[in-house]
Parts: C-alpha cells; structure tokens; sequence
C-alpha cells in the first residue's frame, strides 16, 4: 500500500479496522489475544509507520495532517474502574447478551490502541506537525 502511495500527500488517516469476538476468563487462549491485538491494536500502528512519509508530506504543505483510530471505551481502564461504564452497560452488553467481564482480548486490545496512539501523539509531534487522537465510541467496534 504504501508503494502505491509514494509521494501523495495524506491530510487525515483514520484507522477503522477492528474485530470483536467474546472470550471469557476461562476460555479466552493466546491465540483469541494475539488476533485481536494483531488488528486492533497493532494494525492502526503498521499501517500509521507505513503511511508516516505521506503524512509528512501533507503536514508539511498544510500545517497538520491528522491520524484518528477507532476505539472504544471499553478499552478505558478508568471507565471501567470508576462506574463511568454504568450508562453504557445496556449498549454493550444487554444488548448483545454479554455478562460484565467478557470480551478479554477485546478490552486489552482496545487499552493497547490507547496507548499506542498517546505514544505517537507524544513522539511524532516532536518530529512532524501530525496530531494522533483515538476516537472512543459508544457503539460497539
């Protein structure tokens, strides 16, 4: 893709991709992890690194090129923690039938993507006009 890309200039990536698949604590395995960190959270990263000169190229005509990934507030340790999730709770898992505590693969990968993007946000803007947020949604990703 990025061969594809060479010399265009990108004003704004959004990183949109994601997987959602239940796993519960006693059966959630290596493998149900790894995809889920592979596309949610490793993904948005590969593909920001691999576009990162297209990027430059449109923060250096325009002032700012901006890179947005989906996330989602179940990937928030503090919402989670502090009650804040409660309004969500119907959203996320009445609707879909899920008891609190599902979704292990899902939720870390989500947290990792929040950390990846606060990383990114803290060391690109040293090297590039980029702005890197994460847009957490109330709707399942």
């Amino acid at each position: 893709m990025a061969k594809d890309l060479d010399g265009v200039p990108i004003d704004l990536l959004i990183n949109n991709a994601g997987i959602l698949e239940p796993g519960l604590f006693a059966t959630a395995t290596k493998e149900h992890f790894m995809r889920h960190f592979e596309i949610n959270s490793l993904g948005p990263f590969l593909t920001t690194r691999a576009l990162h000169d297209n990027l430059k190229l449109a923060a250096d005509a325009h002032g700012l090129a901006i890179v947005a990934s989906v996330t989602s507030i179940l990937g928030s340790i503090k919402v989670n923690l502090d009650g804040a999730f409660a309004p969500l709770k119907k959203v996320y898992y009445d609707n879909h039938k899920l008891p609190n505590g599902e979704m292990y693969g899902y939720r870390a990968s989500k947290s990792a993507l929040n950390m990846i993007h606060a990383n990114m946000a803290m060391d690109l803007k040293t090297r590039s006009p980029l702005s890197c947020c994460s847009r957490a949604t109330s709707r399942p990703t």
